[in-house]
């Protein structure tokens, strides 16, 4: 098939590859010839009678029926996808080999370099765990070259699983860490989910592995589709004497998987303690043909391609730790064929009490190695127990612990009590956890016997205390159906007897001790008013009581409805509440007064004085506590309007009527009206800023006392008082140096006058015949005129005037012009 020469490439976007087996003559041009113009990227199967042709998704149908028509063709089918079955960044349990005996089968080998096992996946590259010698040239079938390396980290982390040197303290510690590994890539990575890679593919890489001597081939990769191509590899490196082990894959299904459904492949699945498949691996079903014939853990810690700790999880895993066992066992007995080694895998595997029939048997990587030779000449010795002495144990269960000496490995285990054995172990089971007899109360010898695989045994007796009766007691409180509020409340259990308990817990809440029988806490009911009780008395017995209560967690519901938000209130002042609803029965208080219910309406009152900030803070609490806090903002005003100014100033000089008013008046609530009283009796009212009035004083001097009472629509008032001097006398004035009554006068003439006056003279004039000839504002007052220029006859008084305006005239006299 070298001179195949690939047809034109189809112009279809998406093609499906096809796998064709060729009898022994045929000539692959002719093949694919058949196909016409459709067939493209046609190349052979390496070392095995086939090729494969790429042909659009659309004509496959068509494709498959002309190939199958064709006498040189012997199938002729899709060539399916295999996938690794494992993703090497998944999180898994970090298994180390001891549920399958492996540790302790290293006491015995831990392999040779004249084993090799062949990794067909998705390569392997060197690193720090696996390098030199023991890692052998291997091939690329995927690019078609001779370099091996990993590209997806699957492929090493198996060989690191399968042969990871011993001793270096890095990565993990490889199963078979002196044997030899052959690197077959197949797989390519994929983004997203493990590596894949054609059937055919894989096949080339299981026939070229076979033909380079590898005693075991491991393929931790798998695909749904039987193929025939595969099966055809199988059978090839099978009779080149290679044991093939493959994963059974993780797809939690019953259906087989290939290649490991092939006989005589190793089908490989994954199981834990008591040997019941694990996780999502594939297993066989109750009621069809068997096809998974040994498990293994499923976690295995190991270095990647960067030499970086990684976990391998899944049916991989357990493949790659049967190759490795299988290894092992070569080491132990190299002259082994393939057909016995795989027979000596299956018969030193174990099978446990609590597996299902179907279930495939364990791997015991030490009882393979003893029963292919390796020699344990000195028994167990067990040097101690747990438990011993007089421990109180629970009337349930106990799990009885050795401290064993061994050389190499113990097989399996039992105990007797008091000369019945109740329990037999492989030590691949989960630890010998044994029940006491039924209503046993007091003390109980045990025996407990391991095993190696040389069928020695060692034993070891104790005597322990039973306590088969759980506490007893009563739950005080709360008590059954009692209305209870929602969160925490107070729990409280009584024992029966005075025994010493080791945990009392309600619903998760650990109770607290507080007095020699009683237990307390606080406690929340679940979501339907249910709390459990578990009481555990020092051997670990427990008491399930519960009790159930009624859970109300709603708050009353209601409002403020007086005074509104912003009000503004004075003094004592008038609160509502109104319930949502009269079937609850409430407390209720305003500011911490007691309201009272308006008989059977959902309204609640009360008086309160608010504080100065104005919070009314209402709370309504039910019968289980339950409450709802409500706050009413109002603005307190217990203090009357101010005022900036009032005028006239005090002790200011007022005559006749005048005005007294007040300036810069403001109140929070509002200003209702100014009132005055003047010397006590009322004048009367203003209601509009700027608030003023007008006073009379006719005739009246002296003190005016003036009172302003200012009042806010609340009824709240402040007084503002100012006395003023009434002045409505004019000044005192007097001429002290003038021409006498009837006196005849020329020229220039004066007249000297005195004048005073409490509110200050203004000024004084001289009048001659009623007109003013003369003025002087200066005390010492000198009145003149020219005579001359009067009349004859000449009528003259004088007046003053006082700083009010008030006038005083002095008598008049008749002066005569010469």
């Amino acid at each position: 098939m070298s001179g195949l020469v690939a047809a034109p490439a189809a112009a279809a976007t998406s093609t499906t590859r096809l796998v064709v087996g060729l009898t022994t003559r045929a000539d692959p041009a002719a093949v694919v010839a058949l196909l016409g113009a459709s067939a493209s990227d046609a190349r052979p199967v390496s070392g095995l009678e086939a090729i494969t042709v790429n042909v659009p998704a659309t004509d496959r149908a068509a494709a498959l029926a002309t190939l199958t028509a064709d006498p040189s063709v012997r199938y002729a089918e899709v060539d399916p996808v295999v996938s690794a079955d494992a993703d090497p960044n998944e999180s898994s349990n970090r298994g180390s080999g001891w549920f399958n005996q492996i540790p302790v089968a290293w006491s015995w080998s831990i392999g040779k370099p004249s084993v090799t096992v062949a990794v067909v996946d998705s390569g392997v590259s060197p690193n720090d765990d696996l390098r030199g010698a023991r890692l052998l040239p291997g091939h690329d079938f995927v690019d078609g070259d001779t370099d091996a390396a990993d590209d997806d980290d699957h492929g090493t982390l198996v060989a690191n699983t399968i042969a990871a040197q011993h001793g270096n303290q890095l990565g993990g510690v490889g199963v078979c860490g002196g044997c030899s590994v052959l690197p077959v890539r197949v797989l390519g990575h994929q983004e997203a989910g493990p590596a894949t890679g054609y059937a055919s593919t894989v096949a080339s890489g299981i026939v070229w592995a076979a033909r380079q001597d590898a005693q075991i081939i491991n393929l931790s990769l798998s695909t749904p589709t039987r193929s025939r191509v595969l099966e055809e590899a199988v059978g090839l490196a099978s009779e080149a004497g290679s044991l093939l082990i493959a994963s059974a894959g993780d797809d939690s299904s019953l259906a087989p998987h290939y290649p490991a459904a092939f006989e005589p492949v190793l089908a490989v699945g994954s199981a834990g303690w008591y040997g019941r498949p694990l996780n999502a691996s594939n297993r066989n079903g109750a009621n069809s043909a068997p096809w998974v014939d040994i498990a293994a853990d499923r976690g295995y810690l190991a270095l990647n391609a960067k030499s970086q700790a990684e976990m391998l999880a899944g049916t991989s895993t357990s493949a790659a730790l049967v190759s490795g066992t299988a290894a092992l066992g070569l080491s132990v007995k190299p002259e082994l064929d393939a057909a016995g080694l795989r027979a000596a895998v299956l018969a030193s595997a174990g099978r446990g009490g609590r597996m299902e029939a179907e279930d495939a048997p364990a791997l015991d990587a030490a009882g393979l190695l003893h029963s292919l030779g390796a020699v344990d000449e000195t028994g167990p010795v067990i040097t101690s127990i747990t438990p011993s002495g007089n421990e109180v144990l629970p009337g349930w269960q106990f799990t009885p612990t050795p401290r064993i000496s061994e050389d190499h490995a113990i097989s399996r285990s039992e105990v007797e009590f008091e000369g019945k054995i109740v329990r037999r172990n492989h030590m691949w089971e989960s630890p010998a956890t044994v029940t006491p007899p039924t209503g046993r109360n007091g003390s109980l010898t045990y025996t407990f016997r391991v095993y190696d695989y040389a069928g020695r045994m060692a034993e070891r007796t104790a005597t322990v205390m039973i306590d088969s009766t759980p506490p007893t007691g009563t739950i005080d409180a709360p008590l059954e159906g009692e209305l209870v509020p929602g969160g925490p409340i107070d729990f409280v259990f009584t024992a029966a007897t005075a025994e010493q308990l080791k945990l009392v817990r309600a619903n998760d809440v650990a109770l607290t001790q507080t007095a020699p029988r009683r237990w307390t806490g606080r406690v929340t009911p679940n979501s339907l008013g249910v709390i459990h009780l578990n009481v555990y008395d020092v051997a670990g017995n427990l008491t399930d009581m519960t009790r159930t209560v009624e859970v109300d967690d709603v708050a009353p519901g209601g409002a403020i409805t007086n005074p509104v938000a912003g009000a503004h209130v004075r003094g004592p002042a008038d609160v509502l509440y109104t319930a949502a609803s009269t079937a609850e029965q409430l407390r209720v208080t305003a500011n911490g007064t007691p309201m009272t219910q308006l008989g059977d309406t959902p309204m609640w009152a009360a008086t309160i004085v608010p504080p100065a900030n104005g919070e009314i803070r209402v709370i309504a609490e039910d019968r289980v506590g339950n409450r709802t806090e409500l706050v009413r903002k109002v603005v307190v005003d217990n203090d009357g309007p101010t005022a900036t100014s009032m005028n006239p100033a005090a002790a200011a000089r007022v005559r006749g009527t005048f005005t007294t008013g007040l300036g810069g008046v403001a109140d929070v609530s509002g200003v209702a009206r100014a009132e005055l009283w003047v010397d006590g009796r009322y004048l009367g009212a203003d209601t509009t800023a700027p608030y003023a009035l007008a006073v009379r004083t006719g005739s009246y001097s002296g003190n005016v006392k003036l009172t302003w009472r200012l009042t806010d629509r609340l009824g709240n008032t402040r007084t503002y008082t100012r006395t003023v001097i009434a002045d409505n006398a004019g000044p005192t004035v007097t001429i002290t140096k003038a021409p006498k009554n009837k006196a005849k006068i020329k020229g220039t003439t004066r007249a000297y006058v005195k004048a005073t006056d409490p509110s200050g003279v203004a000024r004084v004039e001289l009048l001659v015949n009623g007109k003013v000839v003369s003025r002087d504002a200066a005390s010492g007052y000198v009145l003149s005129f020219n005579a001359s220029k009067q009349k004859k006859t000449m009528k003259v008084q004088v007046r003053a005037y006082d700083r009010l305006g008030n006038v005083k005239y002095t008598s008049t006299r008749t002066w005569y012009r010469r």
